[in-house]
């Protein structure tokens, strides 16, 4: 008679044990890094933002005009490829641009809940000065955050 080659329920809940412990470990630090990605995409869109905004300023002795509420200016998105400012931000959120009395701002609108101040300090660090209450990126509501340009 032919015996069958099992794992025995030990063994079965040591693999499990081991496995969990991987996932424990990685899932968190695959996180951090999926969040770091997206952080650095969003200081590279704005930053691309600002240069577009600064470059037309140059050009032509000022900002872009405001064409539609808080929308980036068709001048501005020009200089993209083709519907790249339409869509959200990696962190969710909408870009946003004003103008008012000569000074303009690109920003980031979040109708819904909006990242932590720790993500949106990680932002700040890159394109400023990593504190929200002062420098040209600031915090000026949980729901918007501006980049003034100068």
């Amino acid at each position: 008679m032919r015996t069958l080659a099992a794992f025995s329920l030990t063994e079965l809940v040591i693999v499990v044990v081991i496995v969990g412990t991987i996932a424990a470990i990685a899932v968190p630090r695959l996180s951090r890094a999926v969040n770091s990605t997206q952080e650095k995409a969003v200081a590279h869109d704005l930053h691309q933002l600002i240069e577009a905004a600064e470059r037309y300023k140059a050009e032509h002795g000022g900002y872009p005009p405001l064409a539609a509420a808080n929308a980036i200016p068709d001048e501005i998105k020009a200089q993209f490829q083709s519907g790249r400012w339409d869509g959200g931000t990696p962190i969710g959120g909408q870009w946003k641009y004003k103008v008012a009395a000569g000074d303009a701002c690109v920003g980031v609108f979040f109708p819904g809940s909006p990242p932590s101040d720790e993500t949106m300090s990680a932002i700040d660090a890159i394109v400023d000065d990593g504190n929200l209450s002062t420098g040209a990126f600031t915090k000026l509501s949980p729901m918007y955050f501006w980049y003034q340009l100068r």
